[in-house]
């Protein structure tokens, strides 16, 4: 699998199934938002819902993945990711979003669902603020050292899909994001989808906005630290991140 996303998109075409619908899958912070926009408005395929996939962030668990379903997996940079996550951090503990960025980097990662609506759940419902075992090991249920190291095993998780489904995209934000017509185009061609129009339509860039409980400490670094830096390159796995495209990464 190396240089899996050396094109930054990867598609497979596992069988002649005609596609019906379409399910976007990816980390918070990865574009999923803009790509489950494009996706819907420009090719012929309709949403899963909550009900066939679950929540799209979390670890591939479903008993198993329909052929008539295109999965598009979203994948971003670590440090933008990691910047962006700071900034908006979903589900995350109150603790976290005190923390300045080189703090929260290193910060236990611990989240809860919250809003629970976000889960499909009554705002009243006694899950509410319960640990979000989707961002707990898959195996242990232990909580992650830190954000990275969820961000190790996620993408690993979201990787298997090729292993688990026929039809898969895997893209890049910074792909989808600067050239929404190529991503489209591509997909549309590779998978024999006839676009709703000739011209792509996209929507602004930002879709998921969270209202922070606490203002932020601090806003992100521009340009990480070398001791930043040196936690990034120890405690991501370098490997994947090469597979992925990432590697060297950049500020």
């Amino acid at each position: 699998m190396k240089g899996l996303l050396s094109d930054r998109i990867h598609m497979q075409r596992g069988t002649d199934t005609p596609l019906k619908r379409f399910a976007v899958i990816g980390e918070r912070c990865s574009g999923t938002n803009f790509a489950a926009h494009c996706v819907n408005v420009n090719l012929p395929l309709k949403a899963a819902t909550w009900e066939d996939y679950g929540w799209k962030h979390g670890f591939p668990t479903k008993p198993a993945f329909a052929d008539d379903t295109l999965f598009v997996v979203m994948l971003r940079d670590p440090v933008g990711w990691a910047k962006s996550m700071y900034v908006k951090p979903w589900h995350a503990r109150y603790r976290l979003m005190t923390k300045d960025f080189s703090s929260f980097i290193r910060t236990r990662w611990d989240a809860q669902i919250s809003p629970p609506r976000a889960f499909h759940l009554e705002d009243d419902s006694e899950l509410a603020e319960k640990v979000l075992q989707w961002d707990r090991h898959p195996i242990t249920g232990l909580p992650y050292d830190n954000l990275l190291r969820l961000r190790n095993d996620k993408m690993a998780g979201f990787l298997s899909m090729s292993s688990r489904a026929a039809n898969v995209v895997f893209l890049r934000m910074d792909l989808l994001t600067s050239d929404p017509e190529q991503s489209i185009g591509r997909i549309a061609e590779c998978f024999e989808l006839i676009p709703r129009d000739l011209e792509v339509e996209t929507t602004p860039r930002k879709m998921g906005q969270l209202r922070r409980p606490v203002p932020l400490s601090s806003p992100p670094p521009e340009e990480l630290s070398a001791k930043d830096f040196e936690f990034f390159s120890s405690e991501l796995d370098m490997k994947q991140e090469e597979k992925l495209g990432f590697v060297p990464f950049s500020n």
